[in-house]
């Protein structure tokens, strides 16, 4: 007896619903990738809209054809810097730059101090399995750890 399975295949929609956000100083939590302070972020919503799902659009990059996805750039601080300051107004964006700044300054400095220690890192698990081991061995660590460190006529 023959099986014959079904070709997969994904397909998509006409029509996409798009969330438009507000932009917002360090909206979302989070910190520039490239060792600057200004956080672009989303802040609340202002609407939500039916679009027809626009077509794959090709980049090229030196010649070869790539997914736009995988060529956008971040947008540079100074950029960054001139669109919250016009989506916010000046006031609004210098009153919350304070706050922001010295925030960005002490993450950034960690960051820094982090990538320096090569004490306690580990690559990045290709599978969800291996993540799932990952935590159960971690878990075990610290159960014992725990356990190690309990006083020895601690009431339970």
């Amino acid at each position: 007896k023959q099986t014959v399975l079904a070709a997969r295949h994904v397909s998509f929609k006409e029509t996409v619903s798009v969330h438009e956000f507000n932009r917002q100083l360090g909206g979302g939590g989070g910190v520039p990738s490239d060792g600057s302070l200004v956080a672009l972020g989303l802040g609340e919503r202002r609407r939500i809209v039916q679009e027809p799902l626009a077509a794959e659009r090709p980049a090229r990059v030196r010649g070869e054809r790539q997914k736009l996805d995988e060529v956008v750039q971040q947008v540079p601080s100074k950029k960054r810097t001139l669109l919250l300051r016009e989506a916010m107004g000046t006031v609004k964006y210098r009153r919350q730059w304070t706050n922001h700044r010295g925030e960005m300054t002490q993450l950034q400095k960690e960051r820094r101090r982090s990538q320096m220690d090569g004490t306690d890192w580990q690559l990045m698990l290709a599978f969800p399995e291996e993540a799932h081991e990952r935590a159960l061995e971690l878990a075990r660590e610290l159960e014992s750890g725990l356990a190690e460190s309990a006083p020895e006529n601690a009431a339970v």
